[in-house]
């Protein structure tokens, strides 16, 4: 199984759905979590039923403040609901081979105030006693200086009570592949600043099931927030593609030359379909450029300057970020 959970920061937009379906074509979830979409109602459901999966539950967004969709469609495995809050949704995963686990998506109050409730309401405690626990999200809260940059406070706010409640519960912090900061602020007139507050704890008992997981950062899309991505099984096999037209082969000046040369009008037309897509193919790959190929190259590009930029900030370094983030936009819409 697959998890992605993402601080979309905004739902609404153009943007967002081209970053989702990026992530959600480079990583096929089998869950996929949104938290701040700002945006509730039918206007809400209304972006949940464009989004491809057949189910969803949501916690309303107050307002433009927080909100937090669980979507998904079942294969393999049922999800029964078993508490919402502001701050988290709480479910019971069931799979078919009679296993279950208890998953917890999280996005936790920028207010100190409120997310101390919030340690004291998310509790791994209840009526299914089920051992098997994951919890992923924003936490909006940092363990201590170490996962934060930018701050001129040693002391993070909320770091204590953060720490009190992974220590109470015997929660285990599944680490992380990528760069070294979720979420990332600046600008011309804004000082860098950056934290590690999305993340995912296990339990005990899932983590001995589930040896091989891992938690990758991806690159940074469209949100201030990088997704959390939860491999279950470790490392993700890649099969076959499938044929997929991309439209913007028919813009080249080479293409109707393609089709005419694939296509014998004394053959049958399953036949002339078949030839066309390896003419195709053939063709994407050695003249055209594969779109999807220049895509991952760009996204590696970004995901490299964004660790780094965690690492050693400079002028340079976010600029490159920026232009390389420019011509991945360019390539999606290409695309």
């Amino acid at each position: 199984m697959i998890i992605i959970t993402w601080n979309c920061h905004g739902a609404a937009s153009s943007t967002f759905r081209n970053a989702f379906q990026e992530y959600k074509r480079l990583y096929h979830p089998n869950i996929f979590c949104l938290v701040e979409p700002h945006i509730s109602g039918e206007a809400a459901d209304e972006v949940c039923g464009l989004l491809g999966y057949e189910n969803w539950i949501r916690v309303e967004a107050v307002g433009f403040s927080g909100g937090i969709w669980l979507l998904w469609s079942e294969d393999g495995f049922r999800i029964e609901l078993v508490v919402t809050d502001p701050q988290f949704i709480t479910v019971a995963i069931n799979f078919s081979t009679g296993e279950k686990w208890l998953f917890s998506v999280v996005y936790a109050s920028p207010d100190i105030y409120l997310r101390r409730k919030f340690w004291q309401s998310l509790s791994g405690e209840n009526s299914l006693s089920i051992s098997k626990w994951i919890v992923a999200g924003d936490f909006n809260s940092v363990v201590d200086s170490s996962e934060q940059s930018g701050y001129s406070s040693s002391n993070p706010p909320g770091a204590h009570d953060f720490s009190d409640w992974i220590f109470k519960y015997s929660l285990i912090d599944l680490g992380f592949v990528g760069s070294g900061f979720t979420w990332q602020r600046s600008g011309e007139n804004v000082p860098y600043q950056a934290a590690r507050l999305d993340r995912c704890f296990v339990s005990t008992d899932w983590r001995l099931d589930y040896v091989d997981a891992i938690v990758e950062h991806p690159p940074k899309l469209h949100s201030d927030h990088v997704p959390i991505v939860i491999r279950c099984q470790g490392v993700l096999a890649f099969g076959v593609c499938p044929f997929r037209f991309l439209t913007a082969w028919t813009l080249h000046a080479q293409f109707d030359q393609v089709v005419a040369c694939s296509w014998d009008p004394n053959r049958s037309l399953i036949h002339n379909l078949s030839t066309l897509k390896i003419q195709l193919g053939e063709w994407n790959r050695t003249q055209f450029g594969n779109i999807f190929a220049n895509k991952r190259r760009l996204l590696r590009r970004l995901g490299g300057v964004q660790r780094d930029l965690a690492e050693s900030r400079t002028r340079s370094l976010r600029f490159y970020a920026k232009r390389r983030y420019t011509g991945f936009r360019n390539q999606k819409r290409n695309g």
